[in-house]
Formats: C-alpha cells, sequence, structure tokens
C-alpha cells in the first residue's frame, strides 16, 4: 500500500518577507513612548499553487515577550494569517539593559520559515540643562521691563550625541513674549512693559519625546518681567514686619479706634487695595473676634475699633495686611491690656486715704456698713478721678479695684489688715507701712506681686509681720522690700 503524501511538491510553496527568503532584523530604539511613527512593519507573502496559504507566529520561548506588541490586519497578538500580510512590531520603551527577540514565522504545510530578530537598545542616556539649570530644578528667570532679548546656552544630548529640543506652552502664550530655539540658545526676549509685573509658564524638553516623560528630560521654565514700577505697601510705619516679627500696638483697656497708617500703591501715583486677615491661630482667616473690627478713613489707613476690656485678661490679635495686587504681606499685633485690680480691706475705720498715680478711673467699695465719712486721693497725676456716686456703692468682699494702668499706689497708715494686688500689671510702687498686716497677709501680699521686669519697690515697715514675713517671695519677682 502507498501513502499519499499532502503537499508534496514544495516547490509549488512561495514564503518570503520583504520578497526575500532569508531571515529579517528589525532595530528599536530605547524610547519608543507607544508612538506609531516608530512602529517598524515588514511584508510577508505565503502561497501554495498560487493560493494564500496559511502561516503563523512562533515565539521563542514558548510565549510573547509583554514588551513586544505585534498588528496583523487590525488584530493585535493574533496567532498567525493567511496569503499576503503586513506585520507590525511596536515595542515598549525600554529603561534597562539592551534586549532582543526572535520570532519564527513557520508557513503551514511546509518546511519553511522565516526568523525575524527584534533587538532594542540598551536604556537612552538623557541630558538637558539651560542656563546650567538642570531636572528637576526649574529654570526661573527675570526679563528687565524693556524686554531686552538675552540668550541662555541649552545642552541637550542623547548617549552623548546631540538631540533635538524645544518648548511646549503651559497655555496661549502671550503676545508679550518671544520664545526662539535658536541653536544651542534659548532667546527670550519681550516688549515694554507699562504696567504690572507679570510672567509666563512654559516647558523645554527634547521634542519627539512627549508623551515619554520617564526617559528623557524636561524642565519646567518660568520668565518674570519685572513691572514699569515698583510696589509700595506699608503697614503701621513699617515695610519689612513679618509674621514672626509684627509692629506692636499697644491698647488700654478702654473703647477706643486706633489708626492703623497704610501707604499701599504703585509707584508714587497709582493707589492699590488690600485685605485684612485674622492670623492669630496661626491659620489664616476673615473671622476675628467680637471685640475687634475694622474701618477704613478716607486716606485709606486702616482703623481698628476696639470694645472696652472688662475683664484683667490681656487680649490680642495678629493681623495680616495683603496688597491685593502684587500679595505683598506685612503684620501687626495688636494687644489690649485689661483692668488692673487691686484689693485693700480695712477694718473699723471711716477714713480712707489712697495715693493713685496713672491713668483710669479709680473707683473704691468697702465691706459694708457705713460708708467711709472721708475718702482722699493724693498725687493724682494723670486724669485720676474718684467715682461719683461712691457712696452708692458697696461690695461684700470690701474689694477696692481701679481699672486702668496705675503705676503708683500709696495706702500707709490706713488700719489695712489685708492688700491683694492680683499680678496688677503697671504697679512698680507700693507703700503699706504701718498698718496692721501680719506675716501670713504680708505672705500672701508678695504672692499677689506682678513679676514684670524693672525697678519695684514695696514698704511694709511698721506693719505687725514686717520683721517676720517672707520677702524672697517677693525679692524673687524683682521687688525691693523696704
Amino acid at each position: 500500500m502507498r501513502r499519499r503524501l499532502l503537499y508534496s511538491n514544495l516547490s509549488n510553496f512561495v514564503f518570503t518577507v520583504d520578497g526575500s527568503t532569508g531571515s529579517k532584523t528589525l532595530n528599536f530604539d530605547s524610547v519608543i513612548n507607544i508612538d506609531p511613527a516608530n512602529d517598524q512593519s515588514i511584508s510577508l507573502v505565503s502561497l501554495f499553487n498560487g493560493a494564500n496559504n496559511a502561516w503563523t507566529f512562533s515565539w521563542g520561548g514558548g510565549s510573547k515577550p509583554s514588551w513586544i506588541t505585534s498588528m496583523v490586519g487590525g488584530v493585535t497578538n493574533s496567532s498567525g494569517g493567511s496569503g499576503g500580510a503586513t506585520i507590525t512590531f511596536r515595542l515598549d520603551s525600554n529603561g534597562g539593559s539592551a534586549r532582543t527577540h526572535t520570532v519564527r514565522l513557520l508557513q503551514t504545510g511546509s518546511t519553511n520559515f522565516i526568523d525575524v530578530v527584534i533587538n532594542q537598545s540598551v536604556a537612552a542616556v538623557f541630558v538637558l540643562t539651560v542656563d546650567g539649570v538642570a531636572p528637576p530644578s526649574g529654570f526661573v528667570r527675570t526679563m528687565n521691563n524693556a524686554g531686552t532679548m538675552t540668550s541662555y546656552p541649552v545642552v541637550s544630548t542623547k548617549n552623548g550625541v546631540n538631540t533635538p529640543w524645544g518648548y511646549l506652552p503651559s497655555s496661549e502664550q502671550p503676545s508679550w513674549i518671544t520664545i526662539t530655539p535658536s541653536g544651542n540658545n534659548l532667546q527670550i526676549s519681550g516688549t515694554s512693559n507699562t504696567g504690572l509685573e507679570r510672567s509666563y509658564n512654559f516647558t523645554i524638553m527634547q521634542p519627539g519625546n512627549y508623551n515619554d516623560f520617564i526617559f528623557c528630560k524636561y524642565i519646567s521654565a518660568k520668565i518674570t518681567q519685572s513691572a514699569a514700577d515698583t510696589f509700595v505697601f506699608t503697614v503701621d510705619g513699617s515695610n519689612t514686619s513679618t509674621q514672626l516679627n509684627p509692629t506692636i500696638r499697644t491698647a488700654t483697656n478702654s473703647l477706643q479706634n486706633i489708626t492703623i497708617s497704610v501707604v499701599s500703591s504703585y509707584g508714587s501715583t497709582t493707589s492699590l487695595g488690600y485685605n485684612i486677615t485674622n492670623m492669630t491661630s496661626g491659620t489664616e482667616t476673615t473671622i476675628f473676634p467680637s471685640w475687634i473690627s475694622f474701618s477704613f478713613d478716607a486716606q485709606n489707613n486702616a482703623i481698628a475699633n476696639l470694645t472696652e476690656n472688662t475683664s484683667s485678661t490681656v487680649r490680642e490679635v495678629l493681623v495680616k495686611f495683603t496688597q491685593t495686587s502684587s500679595g505683598l504681606s506685612r503684620y501687626v499685633r495688636i494687644i489690649q491690656n485689661g483692668w488692673d485690680h487691686f484689693k485693700l480691706i480695712l477694718h473699723n475705720s471711716n477714713t480712707l486715704t489712697v495715693g493713685l498715680r496713672g491713668s483710669g478711673t479709680a473707683q473704691f467699695y468697702w465691706n459694708g456698713g457705713t460708708a467711709p465719712s472721708n475718702i482722699t486721693l493724693s498725687g493724682t497725676t494723670q486724669n485720676v478721678t474718684a467715682n461719683s456716686v461712691i457712696s452708692n456703692n458697696y461690695m461684700l468682699d470690701g474689694n477696692v479695684p481701679a481699672p486702668g494702668a496705675f503705676t503708683y499706689i500709696s495706702a500707709a497708715s490706713q488700719g489695712l489688715d489685708e492688700a491683694r494686688f492680683n499680678n496688677s500689671r503697671f504697679v512698680t510702687y507700693i507703700d503699706l507701712r504701718n498698718n496692721q498686716l501680719s506675716e501670713t497677709e504680708l505672705n500672701y501680699t508678695f504672692g499677689s506681686l506682678n513679676s514684670i521686669g524693672g525697678t519695684k519697690t514695696i514698704y511694709i515697715s511698721g506693719n505687725p509681720g514686717a520683721s517676720t514675713c517672707n520677702k524672697s517671695i517677693a525679692t524673687s519677682k524683682g521687688w525691693t522690700v523696704v
């Protein structure tokens, strides 16, 4: 019995790639960017007796490498085809060593095959600098207001060989700036600036590699053209105040308006607006505490409107002034003092003489019973006045507070058996001689003194506890005890 051989006449088979039966080599660059312009194609013909004949891919190693994509007749990574076909190969970018792979094209029904060797070069080394600036730093330059052209040297290489470069606008390029790549230089010029400072951003990179931000180099660029004039922004007399070093405005506890001078202009002629925000907490906000608000006078100065501080606690706010056109900022810390309080308690006496020096209004209270028939204020050097309805004011604890900034309190020989000063901030002179203060009461008195620096004296001689009290309580706070 004779065995019949299928396709026994091999001479009737035709199998070629680009008109040749020999192997084919395709060399790819390392940077492909998955760009169709970088694809490579071959033309395959597979016939038997003039009719289309099937063919298949045979990938070395048993499977197609992931970095190679094949396309036949619009079908991606097919197993093969029939007759004539264009086979297109597309490669991923190579970020490492050179790589190669051989795909064998097999003709069905014959022993014919053609090897296609795909080579991809080692990862490219790109270098890009502009005026010595290299990624990831940004290229930032200032153009004078005349727009004078400046030429900046550019180095653009790939594996040590010069490669083209260009610039990519970030937005529609304004008419005032001209950017020209010229050989190995970047030329930038502008029209004359008669207004405010202006700027433009763009990107410098090797063209043809726009889609591949992994391997090629690119530099973000910003050109700022100087203004025709300069911004002026002075707040409270300072053009250098900062958040950490603001100017300081201190106010008394009374209801009042504080004028904060503001000069905000462009050059010497154009007046510019400004915003006021609260930076007390470290976070910028337009919300201020209820005790302060702002208005403006005809000269564009800021008016800080303060309510009366009826507590003994100092309150403050850090105010940020921002010029609207330039973004320049200045800082002012506004501090409003609280009331100073002190307490003098006396028993079995209808006479009280107290010397006060400072500014404010003194109000005296006593512990029930008959009001003192004689109240005398002495040493009233700065608008110190007694309460006009003093005989109708009573306070069960016998408190004698004095709101305002008093520095001098004299109450010698008054029969006092208790004195408290509640850390009054401005008091630097106290005369308590020849009263009825015991050792314990004097120690309490010392404990109520302030610790603010400066020269401070308290007189206690002639009191029962003067010789045995703990004077170190006062001296540790900077007071001299006499």
